[in-house]
């Protein structure tokens, strides 16, 4: 089993913490949201801001390698997992978020995370990284339209609503600009804020990649890159942003 250690989430917590506090009030400006699930929340960064926010209702989801001493939200609000094999809490949230996760995955486990994420709500904030992205243990990076098939299995249909708002600005890690949708049950659609609604993606109309170029020539050489390589080279960017913030 993969795990993730201190200079890992010491990398990934920071521009997390700073992307959330961004990325959040776009939601909270048009939507009531009182319950939040965030499945593979690592130390649970995104969670932390969420609360700060006003949002008490939390709940985080990820690997027993998560030390209970290193979280960042209350400990009752975290419950440790295989996210590879499904989980089941015995309820709904207004809001499930999975976030940069699905890649670190086996490909058969793709069907059952997602499977996990409707069944614990009507409304999915979801990104995962496309092929090329690159980074630690990204075993099954997969582009939009493979994700597209696997909410549709459930009924669940795409909304282009944040990444228009965010793709400028450069506070936000660029995987939380290039790569979130929503992704909603078709019972839910008609309560949607209005703001939200008119950007349902149509059936047959593509999950466009709203990188520019100079980005997309870098995923297209990625992408070429095995696995192992990807994780070397994303370890060796960790441990040197990590040491540069403690200096």
């Amino acid at each position: 089993m993969t795990t993730y250690d201190a200079t890992f989430f010491d990398y990934v917590n920071s521009g997390a913490v700073r992307s959330a506090e961004r990325v959040l009030p776009h939601l909270l400006q048009h939507w009531a949201i009182s319950s939040i699930l965030d499945v593979g929340c690592g130390q649970g960064a995104w969670l932390s801001v969420w609360k700060r926010l006003g949002v008490n209702d939390i709940m985080g989801i990820d690997g027993d390698y998560v030390s209970q001493t290193s979280l960042l939200i209350p400990p009752d609000s975290f419950k440790p997992a295989d996210l590879a094999h499904g989980f089941t809490l015995g309820r709904r949230f207004d809001l499930v978020q999975c976030l940069e996760v699905a890649e670190h995955l086996p490909l058969p486990s793709a069907a059952i995370l997602v499977d996990s994420l409707v069944e614990h709500g009507d409304i999915v904030l979801f990104s995962a990284a496309p092929k090329g992205q690159g980074g630690d243990h990204h075993i099954n990076e997969q582009d939009y339209p493979f994700w597209r098939q696997q909410f549709a299995r459930h009924g669940y249909i795409p909304f282009d609503f944040l990444r228009p708002l965010l793709i400028n600005d450069d506070q936000i890690e660029l995987w939380y600009r290039y790569n979130p949708f929503l992704y909603v049950s078709a019972a839910c659609i008609a309560i949607l804020p209005a703001a939200i609604a008119r950007c349902r993606v149509p059936d047959g109309e593509k999950l466009r990649d709203l990188s520019p170029w100079p980005y997309r020539l870098r995923k297209w050489a990625v992408s070429f890159l095995p696995a192992s390589v990807m994780t070397k080279l994303a370890k060796i960017k960790e441990s040197y942003v990590s040491r540069a913030r403690r200096g």
